[in-house]
């Protein structure tokens, strides 16, 4: 455990797997900074964020920084069949379930993201490294960024 981003940085090099839990809001160098110093080492650490404090823009920047944000495993299936530009229709058959489901993860991805449209859907997942997908279904990051109410 570490008291501090700084701290963490100034650590020993760890030859294995990590994995950090970080708060989007911490004094100094707050989580999302620390994230941008870790990719830009390329030490791959994977990071799950918590914050009391979540928001729409705080979660976009993470999606752009390359991460995936608060959706569900089922949520981001959706977003990657959606941009691909898939009906509900085709979506729920290609997910084995019924179309008014669909329609109710479709509507969270976009409450979740703050966007209105399915082009800004497309955008933000181009810029957060999201490929469009069917068949492997599993999430391209271990990263999530976690909201916690």
């Amino acid at each position: 455990m570490f008291a501090s981003s700084e701290d963490y940085l100034a650590r020993e090099i760890f030859a294995g797997p990590v994995c950090l839990v970080l708060d989007v809001r911490m004094r100094g160098l707050n989580g999302l900074d620390l994230q941008h110093i870790l990719d830009i080492r390329g030490a791959g650490e994977q990071i799950v964020f918590i914050t009391g404090y979540g928001d729409v823009q705080t979660c976009t920047q993470a999606m752009k920084n390359g991460q995936i944000d608060k959706l569900t495993p089922r949520e981001f299936e959706v977003l990657r069949l959606v941009i691909v530009g898939l009906l509900n229709k085709q979506i729920a058959a290609e997910l084995k379930t019924a179309e008014k489901t669909i329609k109710v993860h479709r509507g969270r991805v976009m409450q979740k993201l703050g966007l209105t449209s399915v082009p800004d859907l497309v955008r933000l997942s181009e810029r957060a490294g999201v490929s469009p997908g069917r068949g492997d279904m599993g999430l391209r990051s271990s990263i999530r960024l976690l909201h916690r109410v």
